[in-house]
């Protein structure tokens, strides 16, 4: 809803990700995490935040490609 009345309120898009993240929703919360930083490409959380779940998702990736496919 604040996006909606401010689109520009950076830190709606952070808790925006935020609460994406917990539901699981991760292309979701990386893209309110990029919107924030196309406002502000040095908003610390937001960058703090996105590299978190980059980094989750090579691990993620990583690790399951050290496993053979049956």
């Amino acid at each position: 809803r604040a996006i909606s009345v401010q689109p520009n309120y950076q830190d709606a898009y952070v808790s925006l990700g935020n609460t994406l993240q917990l539901q699981g929703k991760e292309d979701e919360a990386e893209a309110a995490f990029r919107q924030c930083l196309q406002l502000n490409p040095q908003h610390p959380e937001a960058r703090k935040n996105l590299e978190q779940l980059l980094q989750k998702r090579r691990k993620l990736n990583s690790s399951t490609s050290e496993f053979p496919k049956f």
